[in-house]
């Protein structure tokens, strides 16, 4: 991510020009790059209209656009960050980086030093404390990046914990299995995993405390028992 303007949004979201951190103001100015950044991708000027306006009328809408984005290029340090056509918005990807398009694009690697790369990236929820308020479609857009984010992530720890686990290296399969039931504490392949860490290190307490806490969870979300 060695770029001029790096925007972090796995976690609660960051702005960073230069290695500094930087600040747009207005909390849809903001909004609208959060939504350039999240894949670095081009985005129709038609899907922006109905996530920030759907009610509008078309003209309408297409004028808030125009103001909002010339909005957004004013508060950017350079104006070469953004990129525009007739029918498209992106960031430039020469010169913007976002965690979650490198980790969208480490997570496609079939590769253990991919995920693990990937996995560094996450430090909270997709824009973790940041809303939108009066958008359902910005909200439904963000919460649908949450989950897809949340899927791929614990794709990734299972991956991690098989491959540490196949490499002895228990220390980090350990490590991973919490990262992975400290969102999912439900996954009882995990709690066996984990269990079955702590035994080969020998820490029989660990695997004891690790069992009771999947008792635990599993009686009072699901009133059912673990497995043989």
């Amino acid at each position: 991510m060695a770029k001029s303007l790096t925007i972090r949004l796995l976690g609660a979201p960051e702005i960073t020009w230069q290695s500094r951190p930087y600040t747009v103001p207005r909390r849809q100015t903001r909004a609208l790059l959060y939504r350039l950044a999240a894949e670095l991708e081009p985005i129709s000027r038609d899907h922006l209209l109905l996530l920030f306006w759907p009610d509008k009328a078309d003209l309408q809408a297409r004028r808030s656009l125009t103001r909002i984005l010339s909005s957004l290029r004013s508060a950017l340090p350079h104006p070469d960050l953004i990129l525009s056509d007739t029918s498209t918005i992106s960031l430039n990807p020469q010169m913007v980086g976002s965690d979650s398009a490198v980790f969208f694009q480490l997570s496609e690697r079939e590769e253990e030093r991919a995920w693990t790369k990937a996995a560094a990236l996450v430090s909270g929820p997709f824009l973790d404390g940041f809303s939108f308020p009066g958008s359902p479609e910005f909200d439904s857009w963000q919460t649908g990046m949450e989950g897809r984010i949340e899927q791929s992530y614990l794709r990734i720890l299972a991956r991690l914990i098989a491959s540490k686990t196949a490499s002895d290296d228990l220390a980090a399969a350990i490590q991973y299995a919490n990262q992975y039931l400290a969102i999912d504490d439900l996954a009882e392949t995990i709690h066996r995993q984990l269990i079955t860490l702590y035994a080969y290190k020998g820490e029989r307490e660990a695997a004891m405390r690790q069992f009771e806490a999947c008792v635990l969870v599993l009686e009072r979300e699901l009133g059912v028992g673990p497995l043989p």
